[in-house]
């Protein structure tokens, strides 16, 4: 009203509500600048931090984070021994997660400095990379930490002549002492070729009575027999995860000792894997949910079939790079067998067309994310699809993210199709698909709520279609190693205002030659990146 104070309050809760509500990094680091206010909110919102080399004042950000609760030092690598003095210094004592990655010389006082401040750490990774390790100095962190539900262990050197390392094999007496040392553990993911063995399976077996995950990663010396002797101590495991290239294949033993885990939900194999193997899982009746058989190689239809048709509550399944023998014939039959399914990784199968892709879309009502790269993705002559019209596609709502880099056969028109049956996609990849040119452009005007966008490595992408339209949504546009000019540019500032990271071939004035595709950082679970890349507005002309 005008000539009238008003003094308007919204209580911090609220805005702290909102805040949380945006749940994204580059959002806060946004609101951050507005006000000490707001700076003051935000903080309290950051729940993980990542420690580089370029982080000097480590005490300080953990007291303008109060609720921290993830610290990441696995790429720290200085003086590790100061960094964790450092951190025993620091008033805060709430972390839940810590990831450390010993390079140098192992920290031994500093992490005694630290064990009073962290006696409630909960998950801890831990691995060495140059530097020797030995289970004396791994059994000090354990005791330090006594509290840990989550242990990721890798251990890839034995050190060198004069270390303890070297010295002959880990003693049984020492590896049980490890074990006891984590009577809360739940989940353990062992990588490496020291002191993960045997005996260190069996005694965390043993004397671990709330285990309910393991992950065996390269641990060459952790035997099939080993994993045998050791599952019939935790019968209630609930995840099995093992990437042990395996010579000889699997046999019987290891076969009847996984088939013993009655409450298993989750199975992710990295190895030899035969159709007996499936038979007998299928067989058994195991509650799986989460199903992994990415770059095995040894099974075939046959075996996969008949164990998604036992296995029914299935709603997570990867058959990426190995199972190139697919056809649309056995995905259509395979669909009707998921009805729970909501995430599907098919990468690498190349004899699957469109018509895979529209039988899981018609199929399997609860699918989420569905992941096709390098499938070959052509649309069969004389099929289903030379009579489809708008009017006979089966819309799904549910899917959001869609991956179909690589397509060699994916066109225009192709992709088109598919986002009139998935018009609610949020994350899209049509990264090295080398056939498209436009169709990118028109998928954006079928599927306004498209957030993530990647054209990664296309010779002939056309943006033109971009013009005189307004594309709000989309946040993330990957162009790394693609053609495109100064007038795309200025096509793309204009119709797509909320754009926060952008990655194109031209040169940053401001920041130098942008970051090659490799450099693109990793997305996270929701296919956003985990880092602000290059802020889109410097492309503004």
């Amino acid at each position: 009203m005008s000539g009238t104070s008003t003094n308007f309050h919204l209580p911090d809760e609220c805005w702290e509500s909102v805040f949380k509500f945006l749940n994204k990094a580059h959002y806060l680091d946004t609101l951050s600048l507005v006000s000490n206010h707001f700076l003051s909110l935000t903080n309290n919102l950051v729940s993980s931090l990542k420690v580089s080399d370029k982080t000097q004042t480590l005490p300080r950000l953990l007291t303008r984070f109060p609720n921290l609760r993830s610290l990441d030092l696995w790429h720290f690598k200085g003086d590790l021994h100061a960094l964790l003095l450092q951190l025993s210094e620091s008033p805060s004592s709430s972390l839940d997660s810590l990831n450390i990655c010993i390079r140098n010389a192992f920290p031994a006082d500093g992490f005694r400095a630290l064990a009073p401040k962290m006696q409630s750490l909960k998950s801890l990774a831990l691995s060495n990379i140059g530097a020797p390790i030995t289970i004396a100095d791994v059994l000090l962190v354990l005791q330090c930490f006594p509290s840990l539900r989550e242990l990721d262990l890798h251990c890839y050197k034995r050190g060198d002549s004069n270390n303890a390392a070297s010295q002959g094999p880990v003693s049984d007496t020492d590896i049980e002492a490890l074990s006891l040392a984590l009577p809360k553990l739940r989940k353990v993911k062992l990588c490496g070729d020291y002191l993960i063995n045997d005996s260190l399976l069996f005694n965390l077996c043993k004397n671990c009575e709330f285990l309910e995950l393991v992950e065996l990663s390269e641990c060459r010396m952790v035997s099939q027999d080993g994993i045998a002797r050791a599952f019939k101590l935790r019968p209630n495991l609930t995840s099995f995860l093992f990437g042990n290239r395996l010579k000889p294949d699997i046999s019987s033993v290891f076969i009847a000792s996984l088939v013993s885990l009655k409450q298993l939900t989750c199975l992710k194999l990295y190895s030899t894997v035969s159709d007996e193997l499936l038979f007998s899982v299928a067989r058994s009746g195991l509650p799986l949910r989460k199903l992994f058989l990415s770059n095995c190689s040894g099974y075939s239809y046959d075996g996969i079939s008949f164990l998604l048709s036992k296995c029914r509550l299935v709603q997570h399944l990867e058959l990426c790079y190995s199972a190139a023998f697919l056809e649309d014939k056995h995905i259509k039959e395979l669909s009707k067998l998921l009805g729970n399914l909501m995430f599907i990784n098919l990468s690498g199968c190349y004899q699957l067309s469109y018509l895979s892709f529209f039988f899981l879309t018609m199929n399997c009502p609860l699918l989420n994310e569905i992941n096709m790269g390098e499938a070959y993705f052509y649309i069969p002559e004389n099929e289903l699809l030379d009579s489809l019209t708008d009017s006979d596609i089966i819309v799904n709502f549910q899917v959001k993210s869609l991956r179909l880099s690589s397509n060699k056969g994916l066109m225009d028109d192709n992709v088109e199709i598919l986002a009139k049956i998935c018009p609610n996609l949020e994350i899209l990849d049509l990264g090295s698909c080398k056939r498209m040119s436009n169709g990118a452009v028109e998928v954006l005007k079928i599927c306004p709520n498209i957030r993530y966008l990647s054209l990664f490595s296309h010779s002939e992408v056309d943006l033109s279609g971009m013009q005189n339209f307004q594309f709000p949504n989309l946040e993330v546009l990957r162009l790394s190693l693609s053609e495109i000019d100064d007038k795309a540019l200025f096509i793309i500032s204009k119709s797509c205002p909320g754009l926060l990271e952008a990655l194109s071939p031209v040169t940053n004035p401001l920041k130098g030659a942008l970051p090659k595709a490799g450099d693109f950082p990793p997305l996270d679970a929701h296919g956003l990146s985990k880092t602000t890349a290059y802020s889109y507005h410097m492309f503004r002309l």
